[in-house]
């Protein structure tokens, strides 16, 4: 049986995409702005422009026939794209499913080359071409079998950023941790097992990136990267973090999911800490001062062994997104209503059964997942919740749906799929906003005419209940798109369906009642509609 799940929220809006720039063009010209809508002045005025490429920073432009990779500053690079546009301005050189070794033909070392990107790229004498090009500032190397970095990699005094993710590495050379003026290293995607003691040296070090490798531990010389904002360690082998973890005090970004950690450092001196990932590892409970991080805006801690939710996560009040999904909650702290600034709570997969009264503090929850818990009944708390827009309790076992959730006039997404359901009240019908309603797999006979009040559905999931016969305010429902009626227990069918003029889809398969001939009748009123019987 075909289904529509509810999407699944995760509230990154405010993570490293407060620069974000979109391109508007107008009257044959190209220029930029800000989420707000602002004109960019420094990003200048171009006639075509190209994707974002995988630099973050940069993005192509051209204008009066020359290309140019555009950085998020205002400056902007000539930049070649195959070996014959060399010319003598130019700066950047980003080659992708060529031969590499071949452009050493090209006399390289005259351009001065800034920044060198490789992608998809047979590359055999690396070395040769970091030689030919020393005052590089940016080199990004991807998916292009790389087994090892060159010892000449040292010589590349001046390099900002270093990328080299996709490939086959598993060691670093020591020169690498030369470049004194690397503020980025990227090396996800490899097979590095052990990162050196040698990492320390690279003070200046903002972003470090080493995900999707082979790392067990850590050295304790990583406390020394003082000026290090981002580090992603996610999907390694890592089973603890060095005590000197806390002396990254200018960490904003940390992920290290998919890792094996049961325990952690204390966390309480990473004031600035905005976002923190330890989904799926084997923690039993949440992290050591948690309580201090203030500024702490997105949480997640699903997939893990946690069975008590520290009072202190009371304290975390600039918290915006948190999951604690498939843990083995039973009940959380009145403290959470303390956090009067979430948007989104994920909670589904736990053992709960009761809210505490102080949840209805949270006033702009907008997205609330608790299916596969063990609820008998929608607390009634959940009606003071006046900001929601889904509410899924799917896969639990209540039994009635409590009054109190008219009072939820921004609802769109309602989910009580998988529960014991016997019958709808009807103030359902004063959810107008509501647009998806699922309540598939429940002992539904029947359904309220006040479902004909919400004019804004677009999809009813009713499969799998014990509906014999369909309420004539089913059809006052315009702009439904999507209606799922299979198993039940429906043996004629409405006259009334040539009203649902936008549907496309209707399900009534496993209702063994209903004769082939009817449904043949209905595709003949229902054009362009597509009925799985």
């Amino acid at each position: 049986m075909k289904k529509i799940f509810l999407p699944f929220i995760c509230f990154l809006s405010f993570l490293l995409t407060s620069n974000a720039q979109t391109a508007v063009q107008k009257n044959g010209q190209i220029y930029f702005v800000d989420k707000k809508g602002d004109r960019i002045d420094k990003l200048g005025t171009w006639e075509q422009r190209g994707d974002f490429n995988e630099l973050l920073d940069f993005t192509k432009v051209s204008q009066s026939g020359q290309a140019y990779l555009l950085h998020k500053s205002g400056k902007s690079y000539p930049v070649a794209y195959r070996p014959d546009m060399l010319s003598d301005k130019t700066k950047a050189l980003f080659l992708e499913f060529l031969p590499a070794d071949n452009i050493l033909e090209y006399d390289i070392a005259s351009k001065k080359i800034e920044i060198l990107v490789l992608k998809n790229c047979e590359i055999n004498n690396l070395g040769a071409f970091l030689k030919a090009c020393p005052q590089l500032k940016v080199l990004y190397i991807d998916k292009s079998g790389l087994n090892d970095l060159p010892a000449e990699i040292g010589i590349l005094k001046n390099l900002d950023r270093l990328t080299v993710k996709n490939n086959l590495l598993n060691t670093l050379p020591k020169e690498l941790f030369n470049l004194k003026n690397l503020r980025e290293l990227r090396l996800n995607g490899n097979k590095i097992e052990e990162l050196p003691a040698d990492i320390g040296k690279l003070n200046k070090l903002e972003i470090l990136n080493l995900n999707f490798n082979k790392l067990s531990s850590l050295p304790k010389e990583i406390g020394r990267l003082s000026q290090l904002q981002e580090l992603d360690l996610s999907v390694n082998e890592i089973y603890s973090l060095p005590l000197v973890f806390g002396k990254l005090k200018k960490l904003n970004y940390l992920a290290l999911s998919y890792n094996k950690l049961e325990r952690l450092p204390n966390f309480e001196a990473l004031h600035m800490l905005k976002f923190l990932d330890l989904s799926s590892s084997k923690l039993n409970s949440l992290p050591e001062g948690i309580g201090q991080l203030q500024s702490l805006e997105y949480l997640n801690l699903s997939n893990n062994d946690i069975g008590i939710v520290s009072v202190e996560i009371g304290k975390v009040k600039k918290l915006r997104h948190l999951d604690l999904s498939n843990n083995r909650i039973y009940l959380l702290p009145a403290q959470i209503g303390n956090l009067e600034q979430l948007n989104t709570l994920l909670l589904h997969h736990n053992i709960m059964s009761l809210l505490p009264a102080e949840f209805e503090n949270l006033k702009k929850l907008e997205y609330l997942y608790l299916s596969k818990n063990q609820f008998d009944s929608l607390p009634k708390v959940i009606g003071k919740l006046e900001s929601l827009l889904i509410l899924n309790f799917s896969y639990n076992n209540i039994r009635s749906i409590t009054t109190e959730i008219v009072n939820l006039p921004t609802l769109q997404t309602l989910d009580l799929s998988g529960n014991q359901l016997i019958s709808l009240p009807s103030e359902i019908g004063k959810l107008t906003s509501l647009t998806n309603i699922d309540l598939s797999s429940n002992r539904i006979s029947s359904f309220p005419d006040e479902i004909s009040s919400l004019s804004n559905l677009t999809y009813i999931g009713l499969s799998d209940n014990k509906i014999d016969k369909l309420t004539e305010g089913l059809f006052n429902l315009t702009q439904l798109r999507m209606l799922y009626l299979d198993s039940n227990l429906l043996k004629t069918l409405p006259a009334d369906f040539h009203k649902l003029k936008n549907l496309r889809l209707l399900s009534l398969s496993y209702n063994k009642d209903l004769s082939k001939n009817e449904i043949e009748k209905l595709r003949d009123v229902l054009i362009g509609c597509d009925i799985i019987d």
